[in-house]
């Protein structure tokens, strides 16, 4: 099954598609921040900017709200003010608040109110630029970048590292029943009750939780031509062309140098993989 991190970044890459999700969700990324994956986990190593290329940010100004939920194990019951819930028996009569339960190791929450998605701006140049450092040497093929995030003012994150828990949350603000949700950053939540082991961010500011990642890749068939590359494997086509490129063979061969080019980052084949 994995840890309870690698249910979470698994979790939110399967649910969002191209989106990577940072670990810890606390860890604030940036546009250009360069690094490499350990399976679906981004490890930051370096940025653009200590390479020396620059890029021009385009800003979001339009405001999304995002929930997000693993696609089970997680159940939550709500309790408005002046009513008593015997779900959530450590939440005071006089308050609102909500329980989240999860049955299973991993299970994740997320919600925020507000999110802005900015993104680097002419992936053409980008993408020119990072191809002249590879041929400078200075790219290494398994590097990726991060071009485009997801950045919350305010959110709040849960994830189970326990097969059963559950934590129980009280309102402290004037909040109505459609305000109770966990990226209400005006309900002022404060934890009456836990079981269990929850990995808990409540109430975080400025956050960086998910984004999307591109890495340089080449063309095979130019790639394998110009090597006079010979395989008897069927998967032949599932070979990363990349790999059999060095900076120096991209400077000194023309149709190598333009079969590079940026591609959504994905699982880099192991040995085991040809046959």
């Amino acid at each position: 099954m994995g840890t309870p991190q690698e249910v979470y970044v698994n979790g939110i890459k399967k649910q969002l598609n191209n989106y990577y999700a940072a670990w810890l969700p606390s860890t604030k990324f940036q546009l250009g921040d360069v690094g490499f994956l350990t399976g679906n986990l981004f490890n930051k190593v370096t940025s653009l900017e200590n390479l020396g290329i620059s890029f021009k940010e385009s800003p979001d100004h339009d405001s999304t709200k995002i929930e997000y939920v693993s696609e089970s194990g997680v159940s939550r019951v709500i309790k408005v003010a002046g009513q008593l819930n015997p779900n959530l028996p450590n939440i005071p009569q006089g308050q609102a608040g909500i329980g989240i339960e999860f049955s299973k190791e991993g299970a994740f929450i997320i919600q925020a109110e507000e999110s802005f998605e900015p993104f680097i701006d002419d992936l053409v140049k980008l993408e020119k630029d990072i191809r002249q450092a590879y041929q400078d040497g200075n790219w290494k093929s398994g590097w990726v970048v991060i071009t485009q995030l997801i950045r919350s003012p305010n959110a709040t994150i849960m994830i189970s590292n326990s097969s059963q828990s559950k934590i129980e949350l009280s309102a402290e603000g004037d909040v109505t029943l459609q305000g109770i949700s966990l990226g209400n950053a005006r309900a002022k939540f404060a934890v009456r009750a836990e079981t269990g082991q929850i990995f808990k961010l409540i109430d975080a500011q400025n956050i960086t939780p998910f984004f999307k990642l591109l890495q340089i890749a080449a063309r095979p068939w130019p790639v394998f031509n110009a090597l006079n590359f010979r395989s008897s494997s069927p998967r032949i086509g599932s070979l990363n062309a990349i790999d059999f490129i060095t900076p120096k063979l991209a400077k000194d061969n023309l149709e190598i140098a333009n079969s590079l080019y940026l591609d959504v980052a994905q699982k880099r084949w192991d040995s085991e993989d040809i046959e």
